[in-house]
This record gives structure tokens, C-alpha cells and sequence, in this order.
């Protein structure tokens, strides 16, 4: 009897132990696979972390667009301005656009009961390729030999503005005022911020807004109409 019951209980050992790989050929190729499996669980709960941490990066300690001494090594260009910024392993540069459209609205204004004409630049496509995850970015403006000899490359002419988000694109508005005949361009509304602005030397002028961005899209204009634009978004965790 005693016996028998011993056989019956290492039958239900088996069979238990068996009951997770029922198609494993043997009860050790069953419990090699079942720690595999379990290795493989604890190395994705390791990664999972680490992963989540890289996609929303924070603007607590930033690594790109901080002041950087080698400002002299950014490449020369032989026709131009171009617009970099620095990051751990160089620089990199920011994509020039061009409006796809300037109209002319009529847009409302508080106390007033008509529209007054107000013009606006549209950029179409996506959102700026070139996210920082820096609320202060320190940006530098490099200008050939012959633009860098212009009007159109000084410290007046540099601007940084926001651009309004919209779901086909995004907008600048180049003209503000009260009525028709006290409108005034850009460059003195309120979608210009605040920038300190250094010039390095004949070349290369260096930028920074005064406060903190917040998350969007932004632009940096060159020349005394921002004919040279550079997009820029700002994407920090808010952790």
C-alpha cells in the first residue's frame, strides 16, 4: 500500500510539472524552457525602464544646445548662413524653411467690431525634425565671407519666434495692429522672445532665448525682412 501510494504521488509530481509544457518531450527539457522563459521576462522588465526614460528625455540636465567654446570648428559654407547647435557627438545643423503661402486675414480684435487685416506666413508639413530637449537652447548662426559682409547678418536682425501649431501645418503672423493704418510688421510683435544675442566674430553670432521655452515649435529669423528661416521644436518630459 505504501507502495502504491508513494508511486501515486510521484505521478502527480510528474504531471504537474508537466502541466505548463505538455508538448516538451521530457520534464527537464520543461524546466530548462520554463527558465528561459523567466530569464527573458526579467531582461525586458531591466530594458523597459531604461527605454521609457530615453523617449521623454528631460530638460532638468540637458547634453545638446549648451554654450560650447569650439564654436570655431563649425564648418564655414561657401554661399549662405546656416544654423547649428551643439550636441555630445558634434554639431547639427537646423533645417531651413520657406512658407508655403502669405496671405492676408481679416482677423477680429477684442473691443473692436470689425476685422483688421492681418498678414500671415503658413508653413506646411509636419512638426520640426530637430527636437531639443533643452528649455534654453544655445543656437549659433554661421554666415559666409560675403553674407557675413552684409546688413542682413547682425545681431538686429536675428529674431526667435513662436509658431502656432495647427492641424495641417503651422502659422506665423507677420503684421500687427488695431486698425488698417497702424499696422506694423512682425519683429516688434508679441510672437518675437526675448534673445541674448553675442557676436562671436564676423561670421558666427551666437543666441539664446532669455527664458525658458516651452514645449512647441519655434523659428529663427535672419535679415531684415526674415528672408533666412531656421525650425526648431522644443520636447521636454514634464516629469
Amino acid at each position: 500500500m505504501r507502495a502504491l501510494a508513494r508511486g501515486a504521488s510521484l505521478q502527480k509530481v510528474t504531471l504537474f510539472e508537466c502541466s505548463g509544457c505538455r508538448t516538451a518531450k521530457s520534464n527537464r527539457s520543461c524546466r530548462i524552457g520554463l527558465a528561459m522563459k523567466l530569464r527573458l521576462l526579467l531582461c525586458l522588465f531591466a530594458i523597459a525602464p531604461q527605454s521609457g526614460r530615453a523617449a521623454r528625455p528631460s530638460c532638468a540636465t540637458p547634453r545638446k544646445a549648451l554654450a560650447s567654446e569650439s564654436w570655431r570648428n563649425i564648418r564655414s559654407v561657401p554661399v549662405g548662413t546656416i544654423a547649428v547647435f551643439s550636441t555630445p557627438f558634434g554639431w547639427q545643423g537646423l533645417d531651413q524653411i520657406y512658407p508655403s503661402s502669405i496671405v492676408t486675414e481679416h482677423r477680429w480684435r477684442s473691443l473692436l467690431p470689425w476685422g483688421v487685416p492681418t498678414t500671415v506666413e503658413h508653413f506646411n508639413g509636419k512638426p520640426a525634425l530637430n527636437s531639443i530637449a533643452n528649455s534654453r537652447p544655445v543656437l549659433y548662426l554661421r554666415a559666409s565671407a560675403l553674407d557675413a559682409s552684409l546688413p542682413v547678418f547682425g545681431e538686429a536682425t536675428v529674431r526667435l519666434s513662436q509658431l502656432k501649431q495647427l492641424r495641417d501645418g503651422r502659422e506665423l503672423p507677420l503684421t500687427k495692429g488695431y486698425t488698417s493704418f497702424t499696422q506694423k510688421w512682425l519683429y516688434t510683435s508679441k510672437q518675437d522672445l526675448p534673445v541674448l544675442i553675442r557676436r562671436l566674430s564676423d561670421s558666427t553670432i551666437e543666441l539664446q532665448p532669455e527664458a525658458p521655452l516651452k514645449n512647441g515649435e519655434y523659428l529663427v529669423s535672419l535679415g531684415l525682412d526674415g528672408s533666412a528661416k531656421y525650425e526648431f521644436s522644443i520636447r521636454c518630459s514634464t516629469d
